[in-house]
């Protein structure tokens, strides 16, 4: 088991900024939540967005994925 962190970065310039951050955190979420890797072997179950606090000029969010996966080696 184990965990995959995303974090998307946006200038702090503007309600359009704050937006395009979102949805690219949605991104993310969207690209692995549910999903597994070619070949099936990482399971990624699930992904959360969290908003973080503006960071000296940035708007911040993060996205953790929770992922497992079988190795079976003959």
């Amino acid at each position: 088991m184990g965990i995959a962190w995303i974090q998307v970065y946006a200038p702090r310039q503007g309600a359009k900024f704050y937006t395009m951050a979102q949805k690219l955190a949605m991104v993310a979420q969207k690209a692995y939540e549910g999903r597994r890797s070619p070949g099936d072997s990482v399971v990624y179950t699930s992904a959360a967005i969290m908003d973080q606090p503006v960071e000296a000029g940035w708007y911040r969010y993060d996205c953790k994925v929770s992922f497992y996966w079988d190795e079976i080696r003959a």
